[in-house]
């Protein structure tokens, strides 16, 4: 069956008046008994979330400027779905969880040229994707995030995040599992970041991606 698919869109917004998808009190996996030390992976017996695909659509579209989703887990069954893709400027991810169960899938998530904000969140690619990279975030800022393929895949995408023609902003953000941390021409600034890499951009410190101790990584901004 196909991912169940929305829209976010249809309303005037702005900077104070905008529209939130998230969890119902007391149904996200942050509000599970063990939030504290359950993996930080798909499991929808931590708390709600949805997972499927559907021939080149998108599990949620955000078509409406400032639109959030928050504390909410995706997953890719599919090699030609893209996770969450952003139709307007000034959309925030915050706290959540997407992954990718395919070993072709198309693309966790695609800013297609719009300003965006990740917070709090992980991105968990399991294969080649079959675009760049298993991200597309052109122009945005991250912050206390994880993008990661696994180890145990056959083949990897060269890099987690592709952007053209803009900036990428990285802080306290983890890289692991790739060749490079960035494709395409967008500048990348990354501050107290990690990654796997041998010869990281500036920004980046080497550790090996160890889930069992968070590879020493732990990300401590208030912003």
């Amino acid at each position: 069956s196909g991912m169940p698919s929305f829209t976010i869109g249809g309303s005037t917004s702005d900077a104070t008046h905008y529209k939130i998808l998230t969890a119902a009190s007391g149904y996200g996996f942050k509000d599970h008994a063990d939030a504290a030390t359950n993996p930080l992976r798909f499991d929808t017996s931590k708390g709600v979330g949805w997972s499927g695909g559907d021939d080149y659509g998108a599990g949620c579209v955000l078509n409406e400027a400032y639109a959030r989703l928050v504390g909410l887990q995706i997953k890719l069954t599919t090699g030609t779905a893209t996770g969450i893709k952003i139709a307007a400027y000034n959309v925030l991810i915050d706290g959540c969880i997407v992954e990718s169960a395919h070993d072709r899938a198309r693309l966790l998530f695609n800013s297609a040229g719009y300003t965006v904000t990740l917070k709090n969140s992980v991105f968990y690619g399991r294969g080649e994707t079959q675009e760049n990279a298993p991200l597309y975030l052109y122009r945005g800022t991250a912050i206390n995030c994880v993008f990661a393929q696994y180890s145990d895949i056959g083949s990897k995408s060269s890099y987690l995040i592709f952007g053209n023609y803009s900036s990428i902003t990285l802080t306290n953000c983890g890289l692991f599992g790739s060749s490079a941390a960035k494709g395409g021409s967008s500048s990348l600034s990354a501050t107290n970041c990690y990654t796997d890499q041998s010869s990281p951009p500036s920004g980046f410190t080497t550790v090996a991606f160890d889930t069992s101790t968070g590879s020493g990584f732990e990300g401590t901004s208030s912003t």
